[in-house]
């Protein structure tokens, strides 16, 4: 079966083309601006990725200092009382005693 060619021809009137260059402007401009937004959303996005890996990482540092300070609490009060555990008990009721303190406050 033979293929038939085919040739379009584009007719161009002045209305055509100026309707054509205003389509033109009107989807660039609509394309700049989604472009735009894209760009915007993608930074706020990375900003709100770095500071949110930053804020875990310090926590996650700080919760680390606190676990050996309170373990060198709990040692130095054992040595004070010379009673093996005397320290880590005294340590676990403190930290007991703010938990239910900040529990109860936050209950309203």
């Amino acid at each position: 079966m033979p293929e038939k060619k085919t040739t379009h021809t584009k007719k161009e009137t002045a209305e055509g083309s100026l309707t054509g260059l205003l389509m033109d402007g009107v989807v660039r401009s609509v394309q700049s601006l989604i472009d735009g937004a894209l760009t915007s959303v993608e930074q706020s996005i990375q900003r709100f990725t770095q500071k949110l890996t930053q804020q875990v990482f310090l926590i996650c540092f700080g919760f680390v200092g606190i676990i050996f300070l309170l373990i060198g609490f709990a040692q130095l009060l054992s040595a004070v009382y010379h009673i093996p555990g005397s320290g880590e008990a005294i340590m676990g009721i403190f930290i007991l005693i703010i938990v239910f303190g900040v529990y109860a406050l936050d209950r309203k």
